[in-house]
């Protein structure tokens, strides 16, 4: 995290992750997550993925318009 904070969702098992500016974690291969910003303010942070596919999964459907 580079600026403000930010609150990773982790499945199987739940968990949740709360990271200041400076701190890091990495997320283990495979395992479902989700970012959000974890305070008021706008944050900023670095991702660094490795080698694989990326997956997103939209959390609300889109509308056919």
């Amino acid at each position: 995290v580079l600026e403000g904070s930010i609150r990773i969702f982790l499945q199987d098992p739940k968990e949740e992750v709360f990271l200041k500016p400076g701190e890091t974690y990495s997320v283990p291969p495979r395992r479902s997550h989700l970012v959000t910003n974890g305070g008021n303010t706008s944050a900023t942070f670095l991702v660094l993925q490795g080698i694989g596919d990326y997956d997103f999964v939209p959390l609300v459907a889109g509308r056919d318009d």
